[in-house]
């Protein structure tokens, strides 16, 4: 099982050149399909969030679908910043240790994911 996350163009600025925007906009189209082809799914720009049988395609990236689904995580994620000073962002130790400190329910495509993968190692 893998998680794929949906390339997208980053938020446009006036600053950013239409050019420069466009290019990155190929570059991310050229990359999901890609990655879609190889797993055998159907070619698109931009897929939409799903589990399949051997992937899981987010939105966005990861961190993204955790602070709007999952409000617990970010609860954790700030408790622990303040706590120990030290900032998390794409801190994967940090992460690890905000997820098994959060409450709630996390995400259901990543419980799906985590379900399929451990189906996947014979275990239930």
């Amino acid at each position: 099982m893998t998680v794929m996350e949906v390339l997208k163009p980053g938020p446009s600025r006036k600053n950013r050149p239409v050019a420069k925007i466009n290019v990155e906009r190929i570059g991310h189209v050229s990359a999901n399909k890609k990655l879609l082809k190889y797993f055998g799914l159907p070619e698109v720009d931009f897929p939409t969030q799903q589990t399949t049988e051997n992937v899981a395609i987010l939105d966005d990236h990861l961190e993204a679908l955790l602070e709007s689904e999952w409000p617990e995580w970010v609860a954790a994620c700030t408790a622990l910043e303040s706590e120990s000073g030290v900032v998390l962002q794409k801190n994967q130790m940090g992460y690890r240790s905000a997820t098994v400190r959060a409450t709630g329910t996390p995400p259901m495509i990543l419980l799906d994911a985590i379900n399929r993968v451990l189906a996947l190692a014979g275990k239930p």
